[in-house]
């Protein structure tokens, strides 16, 4: 076992290997961070064409009672459990 040696071309064949697979994951979490704004630059997109087209087709305000939504708050809302 001691004079196990590794060919020069399987040492540079892993090492080309290892930085590729430094490289790629550099890119992917470059790549989630974009498609991360992308999709919040789409909620407020989506949030803004309901506030100003959808809501008033239809006579809606950001201020409308909703019971449901009352009662769902005075039960905890998204904390675990009942009060």
């Amino acid at each position: 076992m001691s004079n196990l040696k590794i060919p020069v071309a399987v040492i540079t064949f892993l090492a080309a290997q290892l930085g590729g697979a430094v490289w790629w994951a550099s890119q992917v979490d470059g790549r989630v961070g974009n498609l991360e704004q992308q999709s919040l630059n789409i909620a407020k997109e989506n949030r803004r064409y309901i506030r100003e087209v959808i809501m008033p087709s239809y006579n809606i305000s950001d201020s409308w009672n909703n019971p449901h939504y009352e009662a769902w708050l005075k039960a905890g809302g998204w904390k675990d459990g009942t009060k």
